[in-house]
């Protein structure tokens, strides 16, 4: 920044050195002279010359177009500041951030000298907008108890109460409110107010305090920006379930139609890494009508498009329990499948991400995912997903996912086969998923002819039966014995991973119904917790069921043994 015009006042403000300014005022100088952006001697006093940027404002944002208002700092907050100059002093350890009381005392000398308080620079910023950068509750009460305008708006509309809200400042937005600071009319230029903010700019509850202390106001919480969003639609986005529940107790509509179809509610929820949140706004959103494929999108996406494509394993899971169409196509033709074997840059910054794609996949395909589903090109003509993701998209793995279902539905039923010709000709064009499918095929078929030990078990039983069935298997100490020695997973490398899946399934599903028979043995009051009335009982209940008579019989032992 060229400060060529500056004073001498302004130079020694910039400099942190309060008392030589004060100096200066006091011997005549000119406290209302403007620099070539319109900025005084105020201005630069009430400027917090730290590096906000690292003590202020919520870092690690992913995306540039959700946080906008992150740039609004560098108008009045950081454009009265010369780096140059700053660097020299700190050098010289001339400059101290912190003296709060000393450019308190400065701040109140050019007030008394005829500071304007409202003095707009050439991005509209008033000192008041500065000042809050500092943090200095005192010293923003001196601005206001002078007249500060509390409602004045940059060129871009933002207020104190926004700026305060940008650095999670509780206390500084408490007072603002408290000096009577319009939450309803102040509003940026893309109609956002400071609720707005706050549910944009939150992470992690980042600015739950904040959000707290505005909510004492909810008379303005409906209000809609540009878009025709309420701050709710941030805070579904971006808080967790108590602050979404707190939003919903004070009547946030989650029914409420928006300008843009992209910010649907349910769209929204699925990309919240609470997943508490989902599933609140999806029961809700249930109860008031709400279509479950419904398209969220100008791309014709629903909602479980964007779960599958975000690789949301359990907001799908809940979203095919309440019918939502599992082979629903977007402008291209794709299906949530499309989408979850695609890699997304949004998705692979998540935590586990590979993992919960992997789940994702699983879902979708057992479903009822057609495999064989085709996509529209951009010049008409059209492709498949094992296509795309061969050739396109490099998602071996998922491939090979989908490989390793299609040849075990297959194997349970002896039908016409899952792939179409034109699906099987693309594998058999490429080497690795040619023998992929090959081996699959091959541990199947071994599978379904080995069997566990000396029992009549196979493999193929362990790897397909439901797992309550295994779980009587596995009754058989022997049996159990017998499988968890073999060497299946060097026989059957592919498959293992399901097998051992199935098994530790099955031993935990048959240890707490061991707990749970005993449980009722003792509450009905049948003589044997193994009989079989057990075993007819355990068909109505679901593992939740079973899980809360467990831990209603415990807390029933814990509270006699209190007593």
């Amino acid at each position: 920044m060229d400060h060529a015009m500056d004073t001498a006042l302004v130079n020694a403000i910039l400099l942190g050195q309060f008392g030589k300014a004060k100096q200066l005022v006091w011997h005549g100088a000119d406290v209302s002279a403007k620099n070539e952006l319109d900025q005084t001697a105020l201005q630069y006093a009430v400027t917090d010359m730290s590096d906000i940027y690292k003590t202020k404002i919520t870092p690690s944002y992913i995306f540039q177009h959700e946080v906008y208002c992150i740039h609004t700092v560098n108008f009045g907050a950081v454009s009265a500041k010369d780096e140059d100059v700053l660097f020299e002093a700190n050098a010289l350890q001339e400059y101290k951030t912190d003296d709060n009381a000393a450019r308190l005392s400065l701040v109140q000398e050019l007030l008394s000298a005829g500071a304007d308080v409202n003095n707009r620079d050439h991005t509209g910023c008033s000192p008041i907008q500065c000042a809050i950068y500092t943090g200095d509750l005192e010293l923003v009460e001196a601005l206001i108890d002078a007249g500060a305008n509390l409602d004045n708006g940059n060129y871009y509309g933002v207020t104190a109460l926004h700026a305060a809200v940008l650095c999670r400042d509780a206390a500084m937005v408490r007072l603002l409110l408290s000096r009577k600071a319009d939450l309803v009319c102040n509003c940026d230029s893309k109609g956002n107010t400071a609720l707005h903010w706050a549910g944009l700019l939150n992470r992690n509850s980042s600015h739950a305090a904040v959000i707290e202390e505005l909510l004492k106001y909810p008379a303005h919480m409906n209000i809609k920006n540009t878009q025709g969003l309420s701050a709710f639609h941030f805070i579904i986005r971006f808080a967790d379930l108590s602050i979404v529940k707190r939003f919903m107790e004070l009547g946030a509509d989650i029914t409420e139609e928006t300008i843009s179809f992209v910010y649907r509610v349910l769209r929204l929820a699925v990309y919240n890494r609470d997943k508490d949140v989902f599933q609140l706004l999806l029961e809700r959103a249930e109860t008031a009508g709400i279509p479950i494929d419904q398209k969220c999108d100008e791309y014709s996406y629903s909602v479980l498009h964007h779960a599958s494509l975000y690789c949301k394993p359990e907001d799908v899971r809940s979203l095919v329990a309440r019918g939502a169409e599992i082979n629903a196509k977007n402008y291209e033709g794709m299906t949530p499948l499309f989408l979850c074997v695609r890699d997304s840059v949004i998705s692979i910054l998540r935590d586990n991400f590979a993992e919960n794609g992997r789940q994702t996949i699983g879902v979708l395909l057992e479903s009822g995912s057609d495999v064989n589903e085709r996509s529209t090109q951009d010049d008409g003509s059209w492709t498949t997903l094992l296509q795309l993701a061969i050739d396109e998209w490099k998602a071996t793995d998922a491939v090979k996912m989908i490989i390793e279902y299609v040849a075990l539905v297959e194997a349970r039923k002896i039908t016409k086969p899952v792939f179409d010709k034109y699906n099987l000709t693309v594998i058999k064009r490429n080497a690795e998923m040619r023998i992929h499918l090959k081996n699959c095929r091959a541990e199947l078929k071994s599978m379904k002819n080995c069997k566990i030990g000396d029992s009549l078990i196979t493999y193929f039983a362990v790897l397909t039966e439901p797992i309550q069935v295994i779980a009587r298997y596995m009754r058989n100490e022997q049996l159990l014995k017998e499988f968890q020695n073999s060497n299946y997973d060097v026989v059957y490398p592919i498959y293992s991973w399901r097998l051992r899946a199935n098994c530790d399934l099955a031993i935990d599903r048959q240890r707490k119904f061991n707990q749970a028979s005993t449980i009722l043995s003792t509450t009905l009051q049948f003589y044997d917790p193994s009989d079989m009335i057990y075993e007819f009982i355990f068909k109505y209940l679901s593992q939740a069921d079973i899980e809360f008579l467990i831990k209603s019989s415990q807390r029933n032992d814990d509270n006699a043994k209190s007593q």
